[in-house]
């Protein structure tokens, strides 16, 4: 039996072409997300698992990119010829990107998009928030140079400059079954009557941060649907089994 120092850890109940003119810079922020337990139209490799049997056995990598794009502003009417639209730069861009799911473990998406002061006038500022997830820190770093090569790109053909800044939002990780805390979330899963489901998920969490700074931590899923929507939800029963999840932690890493 492992002694109780080497069990230390935690548990998330949670579920181209570069002109002149481009620029970036990085730094660091945390993020949060809460998966959900899948509904029946998504692969389980993709998913939580059934209910609250599963335990992330991995996590993924994860990068934002703001985006600016920088025109000149012109009367629509008038003159258009004399704009260079910020809008329809970033658009290009977009419209050249790989996004949804790229692979089994690799993910892109624009969420957020902003510009222009009226419809009678050429934009000449337009902004966008992207992000790039996987479980392969290669295959992030290559598709997070693809997105760059895309809005680089796409401001050049349009006459437009594009500043990106690049945020690691969580480091991936990944669990051997026979690790110590992910053999006792699996135990504690056990003693409350679920069969544990090791997963690889895909989503970030409190997780990351903590095996990011060396302390292990498992996430385990708690049932929540529809995450991320006007119809995100959790059943009362799942928040009760969590509880006996929880207990059955507790116990188990006090007599490890």
């Amino acid at each position: 039996m492992p002694s109780s120092s080497s069990l230390r850890g935690c548990f998330s109940p949670r579920g181209g072409r570069t002109p002149a003119s481009s620029s970036s810079s990085q730094w660091k922020r945390r993020s949060v997300y809460r998966a959900p337990r899948p509904s029946t139209t998504r692969a389980s490799s993709r998913s939580w698992g059934s209910s609250t049997t599963a335990a992330a056995r991995s996590g993924e990598y994860g990068k934002t990119i703001d985006v600016v794009f920088k025109g000149r502003s012109a009367h629509a009417g008038l003159a258009p010829e004399e704009g260079r639209s910020a809008i329809a730069a970033a658009g290009r861009a977009i419209a050249d990107l790989r996004l949804g799911r790229i692979d089994e473990e690799t993910t892109a998406n624009v969420g957020l998009i902003e510009g222009g002061t009226g419809r009678n006038v050429v934009p000449d500022r337009c902004s966008l928030a992207a992000e790039a997830r996987s479980r392969d820190e290669g295959k992030l770093a290559e598709l997070v140079q693809e997105i760059l090569d895309a809005f680089t790109f796409a401001a050049a053909v349009a006459e437009c400059e594009v500043e990106t800044r690049i945020s690691e939002t969580y480091a991936g990780y990944r669990f051997r079954p026979d690790d110590p805390v992910f053999a006792l979330a699996a135990s504690a899963l056990r003693g409350a009557g679920l069969e544990p489901n090791p997963i690889d998920v895909g989503g970030g969490a409190d997780a990351n941060v903590f095996n990011a700074r060396g302390v292990p931590c498992v996430n385990l899923a708690n049932g929540m649907m529809q995450v991320h929507t006007p119809s995100e939800h959790i059943a009362v029963a799942d928040l009760e089994t969590m509880l006996a999840v929880t207990l059955e932690l507790v116990d188990a890493a006090r007599h490890a």
